[in-house]
């Protein structure tokens, strides 16, 4: 046998598969979940008391520390959620559990239910790997792709105007759907740079912020018209008394965990602010929609149900509003801060955090300003 038919019979050898081997195989985010779920049975489950129709992370700490490494290679469960927000899982409320799952150790191990977490999406189900392809994952076009299907377009529009030849396939009606795709094309262009420009001016004004903060506490001269939000800035040298709020501010809290939304409310309260509470970042929009100028400051936690937080505050920027947006999380990476900021936060508050942690971000974006009237 020649080297041409030894190549011929080495290319032809094919390792026989099954369909649910192929189905399984791909390395992607959804099939990769998938298989985790199969193999792991303990950090990372199917929720049996949902029909096997969610999955449970039985410790968040456990499956950070070895499960995200190994599968995803990076140890940020923020991220891993963001991925599942993109993908169409929905985290469920502590409240809509079932009682049961938080009293099995199988799924609640640790016995903290602020140590659990729920998803959901109707297409991921246990034994039903047919239904993997019904999930997309949802992203906006990369402008350079945008760009190059833009100059295709116009380098098609000009060449058939230039030669002005009449052609069978390229009439007058298809010249105006052409020009019409060019105009989408650019409006949809203009919008991406739009955003991009919006993202890195929120980070400019944030490290502008944090650089005048640390120019004072080091003792140097600031100009006193250059705008300061820090607290050190309020601060009169010769003045010992801690900055005080003015009664009547109100808080839009974005918070779905129970325990949780108590400390807040209980910490605001005792500082005269009037509270919000709202689960899930598509509540929290709808809710400043239909009271654009009610709110004085939003406290957002990250990992919410329907829309995560930092996709919510960055729909909430879109609509023009300016309302601080403090982000409520325990990941305070430097991926993470980077994110926060691009989607147009204000500040992050890292968890876990007391009274007066909460007493002087607020002071840091209140003490200057008046509580917004409104008729509740």
């Amino acid at each position: 046998m020649n080297t041409e038919d030894k190549s011929i019979k080495k290319r032809g050898r094919k390792k026989s598969t099954s369909p649910l081997q192929n189905i399984l195989n791909p390395k992607t985010f959804v099939h990769k979940l998938y298989n985790e779920i199969e193999s792991n049975q303990e950090l990372i489950i199917w929720n049996e008391y949902d029909s096997n129709r969610s999955f449970i992370i039985t410790d968040i700490n456990l499956f950070t520390a070895n499960v995200l490494p190994r599968l995803f290679k990076h140890c940020n469960y923020a991220s891993f959620v963001r991925q599942l927000n993109k993908y169409g899982f929905n985290k469920i409320k502590q409240s809509d559990l079932n009682p049961s799952l938080l009293s099995d150790h199988k799924c609640n191990p640790t016995s903290n239910q602020n140590n659990i977490n729920v998803f959901r999406n109707d297409f991921f189900q246990k034994d039903r790997v047919d239904l993997l392809p019904n999930i997309k994952r949802q992203e906006t076009p990369h402008n350079s792709e945008l760009s190059k299907d833009l100059t295709n377009i116009l380098q098609k529009t000009f060449i058939n105007v230039q030669n002005d030849i009449p052609s069978n396939d390229f009439t007058l009606q298809s010249d105006n759907d052409v020009i019409n795709k060019v105009i989408i094309k650019v409006l949809k262009l203009e919008k991406l740079v739009q955003d991009q420009f919006q993202k890195q001016q929120n980070k400019i004004d944030f490290l502008t912020h944090e650089l005048d903060t640390l120019k004072k506490f080091i003792g140097c001269d600031i100009n006193p018209s250059s705008r300061n939000n820090s607290v050190h800035d309020l601060k009169d040298p010769s003045d010992n008394k801690p900055p005080t709020l003015l009664p009547g501010f109100h808080i839009l809290l974005c918070e779905d965990d129970d325990i949780c939304i108590q400390i807040c409310r209980k910490f605001l309260e005792k500082m005269d602010c009037k509270i919000t509470v709202v689960n899930d970042g598509i509540s929290c929009i709808q809710t400043l929609k239909e009271n654009p100028n009610k709110y004085d400051l939003i406290l957002m936690d990250i990992i919410i149900p329907q829309l995560d937080g930092t996709t919510a505050t960055a729909v909430i920027r879109s609509m023009n509003s300016n309302v601080p947006i403090i982000a409520m999380t325990g990941n305070v990476h430097e991926d993470d801060l980077l994110q926060y900021l691009q989607n147009g936060m204000t500040d992050v508050l890292a968890k876990p955090f007391n009274r007066r942690d909460l007493h002087e971000m607020l002071v840091r974006y209140l003490a200057n300003k008046v509580p917004t009237m409104t008729n509740d």
